[in-house]
């Protein structure tokens, strides 16, 4: 979202206005996506995986995040 479009005065002038703002709010967030990861800093480990996915084709996205 651009943040020019975000820059507007809001005035709330009551309850109803705030609940309303606050509903606008609420369904505007963005859920996060999961996303299953595993961290590796071995040297090794970093090399077989680079070593398997050289080629192309051979590393599929489960090698990747598993």
């Amino acid at each position: 979202m651009a943040t020019s479009s975000i820059t507007h005065n809001f005035v709330i002038r009551n309850k109803e206005s705030a609940v309303k703002f606050v509903e606008v709010l609420d369904k505007s967030k963005i859920k996060k996506s999961t996303v299953d990861f595993r961290h590796i800093s071995d040297t090794k480990e970093i090399k077989h995986l680079l070593d398997k996915c050289r080629n192309v084709g051979e590393c599929e996205n489960s090698d990747v995040i598993s």
